[in-house]
């Protein structure tokens, strides 16, 4: 799967779903004029045989076009929060990162591993408890996403088959279909307002009618005429609003279908078991998928299987046939409703090299174009390396870092200097200033934390994410302050540090993000590919000049070297958030030109490596590890 293509794609359809919202907006706006006058009409409020007026065209094309987009703009806003709002609207209950259930730990499990081997942040972890075996992903970016799972998938599903959900799952979070799903559930609610409003109008008539009556007897109602004209009006919005969502559910249906035939692929390419993906398939259609909470229509594209009982057919249906599904994974398929699905053998760790090196050894030799394929792309082995990694840490260790304090303690461990003397400084800054039970933490932690190996540290720090998200707004500003104070006391910033920094602020502080808002031109770009080539020539300008001349011409851009201060990282921090901000082609040139300064010698260190990672999580791209059986380096 190519992830630049698929997030253009994603774009493109976000932009016929505009286009869309306008017709509609359009042809909505026609049929209730021309009901509009024929009320006006009957109800010898405009003359007869004169159907346009252009002050009445007017007043109702304004009228309609802000009560809809004041709808639209109104649910999208609710969700702004992203990936939890949508999981909560859909009475999902969030896993607390330290839970002893067996089932929530499996699932947490998995989904810790899939984000590892997709390069993504950990997502938060929501339970629906609903029978129905279901799931979903939903979130703007990478760093708001969530994954919910029904009771049901847990208590039915095996490991391989929940396994191959999960996975399906994260192929909408890579492939940039979240955002356009939330923006289907704004577009379908501004028109729904119209249904609404009428059916508002319909019941102050009627209780208006009620209580005329009542307080009049059986006397004349003068005001009969106007209420039914104020009824039959209402009637009308009703009606329309109700077609109009009609349409805005084909909408829906369309844009939801095909992509789940791509995420079932991807689950498999994902996890090389097919049997895992189509065994829970099989138990959905066995036992279905069905979730009750009455705000779930809303999200209905959301979920990997369809939410009601009901057999829409053709245009109106989410979702494919589950036999289509089956047999596109499983062409021996019969229609047998239930399979238990074959567990398959957990895959051979990998021989690991690049990201997965030792801290101090240069990787060996490596492809760029081969490195920016597995952008967005993860495979079997990156699965194996995520649960190899998640094996090898230590069980006290992984439960600390599911838990808000020990998670602190666990990121501030892993910026204790190697020198004893600036550590005894950065240890004294604890004492003073950090948080007593995150410092005892610290100290009970830090043996455990220094024999892990140095190539999995940011790794570490992505797990601890679920836990630090926990935090209220006035332990993140401590915990950031303190993390700041722990990286300037040798004075210095080290690629790992910048890295760290970069992506805790990112995840943690929305205010430091707005600090920098705006759209990345030439000069970011220069600025972070210059500072890629210091990284890996520290020593050597001539070296790192190349490189930089190399990432510049793969951006058919002069190679002018920008006037900064040695290791100005604070702008990298700005020109990263503003290049954020490009569209996926433009993202997909930048990358490449950061790898090629990156990998202009052949290979690729251990700082390089941490920016690397750190800029492609900015720019929203994730990027998996890399590993020498997915990336086989050619002989010196």
């Amino acid at each position: 799967m190519d992830f630049f293509s698929e997030q253009d794609a994603a774009r493109r359809r976000s932009g016929r779903l505009a286009l869309f919202f306008i017709a509609a907006v359009i042809a909505i706006i026609a049929v209730v004029y021309v009901v509009l006058m024929i009320a006006l009409v009957f109800a010898d409020h405009h003359p007869p045989g004169t159907w346009w007026d252009p002050a009445i065209f007017a007043a109702t094309a304004i009228g309609l076009a802000v009560v809809i987009g004041l709808g639209s703009l109104w649910r999208i806003s609710s969700l702004k929060a992203g990936g939890p709002a949508v999981a909560e609207m859909v009475g999902g209950r969030l896993v607390s990162p330290t839970t002893t259930d067996a089932q929530e730990r499996r699932l947490l499990n998995i989904v810790e591993e899939m984000a590892l081997a997709s390069g993504t942040p950990v997502p938060p972890v929501y339970v629906m408890d609903e029978d129905g075996i279901n799931a979903f992903a939903a979130g703007y970016r990478l760093d708001n996403a969530v994954v919910g799972v029904t009771r049901g998938a847990m208590t039915r599903l095996s490991r391989d088959e929940l396994q191959g959900v999960i996975a399906h799952e994260f192929s909408h979070i890579l492939h940039g279909d979240m955002r356009l799903n939330i923006r289907l559930i704004g577009v379908l609610y501004g028109i729904l307002m119209l249904s609404i409003i009428g059916s508002v109008m319909m019941r102050s008539v009627f209780y208006s009618s009620l209580g005329r009556r009542r307080s009049s007897g059986r006397g004349r109602d003068n005001g009969g005429a106007a209420l039914i004209g104020i009824f039959a009006l209402g009637l009308a919005l009703y009606i329309i609003g109700s077609i109009g969502v009609l349409f805005g559910q084909l909408i829906k249906a369309a844009v939801s279908r095909q992509r789940e035939f791509l995420a079932d692929a991807s689950a498999v390419q994902y996890t090389r078991n097919p049997d895992g993906i189509a065994g829970a398939l099989k138990k959905l259609a066995g036992r279905g998928s069905r979730i009750e909470n009455p705000q779930a229509g809303e999200a209905s594209h959301f979920f990997f299987g369809a939410i009601s009982s009901l057999n829409f057919s053709g245009l109106l249906a989410t979702h494919p046939p589950l036999d289509e599904r089956i047999r596109r994974i499983d062409p021996a398929y019969q229609g047998k409703p239930s399979s238990a699905g074959k567990a398959s053998a957990a895959p051979a760790s990998p021989q690991l090299s690049g990201f997965a090196a030792g801290a101090a050894a240069p990787a060996a030799s490596i492809s760029a174009s081969r490195f920016m394929q597995s952008v967005g792309d993860p495979q079997a082995g990156h699965m194996a390396y995520g649960h190899a990694l998640l094996a090898a840490i230590p069980v006290d260790l992984h439960q600390a870092l599911h838990e808000p304090s020990s998670a602190r303690a666990v990121v501030e461990c892993l910026l204790l200097d190697d020198d004893p003397a600036i550590a005894k400084v950065q240890l004294a800054a604890l004492e003073r200033h950090g948080d007593p039970q995150v410092v005892a933490e610290l100290h009970r932690l830090r043996p455990q934390v220094a024999r892990l190996p140095a190539h999995s540290a940011l790794e570490i720090l992505e797990l601890s994410l679920p836990a630090l998200h926990t935090l209220s707004a006035s332990q993140r500003r401590q915990f950031l302050a303190m993390v700041d104070a722990l990286i300037q006391a040798d004075q210095r910033v080290t690629p790992f540090e910048f890295s760290l920094r970069h992506i805790l602020h990112r995840a943690l502080n929305e205010d430091w993000q707005r600090a920098h808002a705006g759209r990345g031109d030439q000069s970011d770009a220069r600025r972070v590919l210059q500072m890629v080539a210091s990284v890996g020539h520290p020593e050597d300008a001539s070296a790192a000049a190349a490189a930089f001349a190399a990432a510049c011409q793969h951006l058919e851009m002069r190679a002018e070297a920008m006037p900064a201060a040695e290791n100005d990282w604070p702008a990298m921090d700005r020109a990263l958030i503003r290049l954020a901000r490009h569209r996926p082609a433009a993202k997909r040139k930048l990358l490449g030109a950061v790898v090629t300064a990156a990998a202009a010698d052949g290979v690729i260190t251990a700082d390089e490596a941490d920016v690397v990672r750190a800029i492609a999580l900015s720019l929203e791209c994730p990027l998996p590890p890399l590993l020498a059986e997915v990336q086989p380096a050619p002989a010196a």
